[in-house]
């Protein structure tokens, strides 16, 4: 069994001067392109590097006050910060921001490692 060869190959337009050939799927690709959609919870994958800052340090901000208004506001944004500490408004929603894209792109890579981890192990056990 050659994994890497089309595994179901379509004819488009049969008999016609337009016959065209699809080369069609291989047995990964398509046993990858028919993984149960539901990703079991055992399964584990490999999630992307994070590179995210961490937030501002504490001591970075210079008194008492201005660090409770900061822990204040993080636990409730509604308020706004004064115009001399919308550096770490700023800084915290731009954390907020790359760690909602890592999440998706975490998201993304348990999705297509799934497939691929399901599709290697049908092969594995075909070729038994």
């Amino acid at each position: 069994m050659n994994i890497y060869e089309p595994a179901f190959p379509v004819i488009i337009y049969p008999g016609t001067v337009e016959q065209q050939s699809c080369p069609g799927l291989n047995k990964r690709e398509w046993f990858a392109a028919n993984a149960p959609v539901e990703i079991p919870n055992w399964f584990e994958h490999v999630a992307p590097e994070k590179n995210i800052d961490a937030y501002p340090d504490w001591q970075s901000i210079s008194n008492e006050e201005d660090r409770q208004l900061c822990k204040d506001w993080l636990h409730d944004p509604i308020y706004d910060l004064p115009d001399y500490l919308q550096w770490f408004s700023d800084k915290v929603k731009e954390i907020t921001k790359a760690n909602a894209e890592y999440n998706r792109q975490n998201t993304i890579a348990r999705y297509f490692q799934w497939r691929r981890y399901y599709a290697e192990t049908l092969l594995s056990e075909l070729e038994k």
